[in-house]
């Protein structure tokens, strides 16, 4: 039997098969606030002429300065801090302010065991 043969058979067999183009629901490319972090790189590959767009619908230019201290300090975060930074961030530009203000303070020099 024919690979094409049995590729057939289960197609008549598999009634899922016929349903597989209606369950894609969701759209990757119907973003409408891409991720904060790939944000922040395509702005320092454009040498922050992109602007950085929040789900609040401001888009705000950020200085590099800030997004290298943002990226800097996300880096040093573990995976499930960073989502949670990450959800906080992109609210609104007052929110990346109190994230990146919360990520500094976190970041200060931690106290020597032998004091």
């Amino acid at each position: 039997m024919k690979i094409a043969d049995i590729l057939k058979e289960n197609k008549h067999n598999n009634s899922d098969w016929d349903n597989e183009e209606n369950e894609i629901v969701d759209d990757p490319d119907s973003d409408r606030v891409p991720h904060l972090v790939m944000q922040f790189k395509k702005a320092i590959d454009n040498g922050g002429r992109s602007p950085i767009i929040f789900k609040d619908g401001d888009k705000v230019s950020i200085p590099l300065s800030l997004i290298a201290e943002f990226l800097n300090a996300y880096d040093d975060l573990k995976p499930f801090e960073r989502e949670d930074v990450q959800r906080k961030a992109l609210q609104s530009v007052e929110d990346f302010k109190n994230a990146l203000r919360t990520m500094k303070s976190r970041a200060k020099a931690p106290k020597s065991i032998y004091r």
